[in-house]
């Protein structure tokens, strides 16, 4: 964006050197939240005045320590979100919490962003407004399915592939595994009725299918409990996992995570409603080789 030819508004800057900076500009200097990606890998991420970084005192880590993001969809408001001035509160340990609290002053990017497409065979009616959002402020991306035993499996790999929207460099699709109600008595009730073995099956002929498809390998969302009691097939070891667990409890040592979702409702800046906060299992440069490795992976021509 621009005024009399000078950057401003939101904007992103490519350096001979390798260096990016991408945010918010006033009259060609920077301003307001912005991050700057350094070549050597360091990261500086938060206020910027006048062209200068407002470092934070007291700091005890790097920004680029951590890999945050968000997952997205209807229960956001697309429209609502202010994506160039979007950041996660954490305290100087760079923790991100739920809340931000006197002590929670710092600041982190949200890097990534896992966006619902399907449910079913029903389309999220946030999931374009979200994808397009996200990539114009070069956030990754990464796209879910809501599995669910009341639609046929097939029809549901034909719905996701229908409307998902995914290219090479983002995140692997998701399959996401969970009770469907609110009420989950009620709902493992049902699928007990319904057939923990149909379920598995049905779910891993979803994971082979969009793998035979996209030409890279899916991750499965579920929490800890749902993993233990009802996907106990040693199929689903061979893939990656996004484990909920809240209140900023990891999960538990034997269970190997690639993403962890560590909070449902964080209170962001940029968005006067509540996100789920993830992170990336490593620092942002080993983010940046699992993502090239996937970009390596997927030779499809389609």
């Amino acid at each position: 964006e621009l005024l009399n030819l000078s950057p401003h508004g939101y904007g992103i800057m490519y350096y001979n050197n390798g260096n990016i900076y991408k945010g918010n500009w006033k009259v060609g200097n920077k301003e307001g939240i912005g991050l700057k990606h350094n070549y050597d890998g360091s990261m500086f991420f938060g206020h910027w005045r006048a062209g200068l970084f407002n470092a934070p005192k007291d700091i005890s880590q790097k920004v680029e320590d951590f890999v945050y993001g968000i997952d997205l969809s209807k229960y956001q408001n697309s429209k609502a979100i202010n994506w160039n001035n979007l950041a996660l509160f954490s305290d100087a340990d760079g923790e991100v919490y739920a809340h931000p609290q006197d002590n929670h002053q710092y600041m982190h990017p949200v890097v990534f962003a896992f966006i619902k497409a399907t449910q079913g065979i029903n389309t999220d009616p946030h999931y374009a407004n979200h994808l397009a959002n996200a990539k114009k402020y070069k956030v990754i991306v990464g796209a879910y399915h809501f599995f669910t035993i009341d639609d046929d499996i097939n029809a549901q790999i034909m719905n996701f592939i229908k409307t998902s929207k995914w290219e090479k460099g983002d995140l692997p699709p998701v399959l996401d595994l969970e009770s469907e109600y609110m009420d989950q008595n009620a709902y493992i009730k049902k699928l007990r009725k319904y057939g923990v073995k149909k379920m598995q099956d049905d779910a891993l002929r979803w994971l082979k299918a969009i793998e035979a498809y996209y030409k890279v390998k899916p991750i499965i969302y579920t929490s800890e409990v749902w993993k233990k009691n009802f996907l106990d097939n040693k199929e689903f070891d061979n893939y990656d996992f996004w484990l909920s667990r809240y209140y900023n409890i990891r999960p538990a040592t034997y269970n190997s995570w690639t993403f962890w979702q560590r909070t449902c409702d964080s209170k962001p800046n940029g968005y006067n409603g509540v996100v789920d906060v993830n992170q990336y299992n490593g620092s942002f440069n080993s983010f940046i080789l699992y993502r090239n490795a996937l970009i390596h992976e997927n030779t499809n021509e389609r």
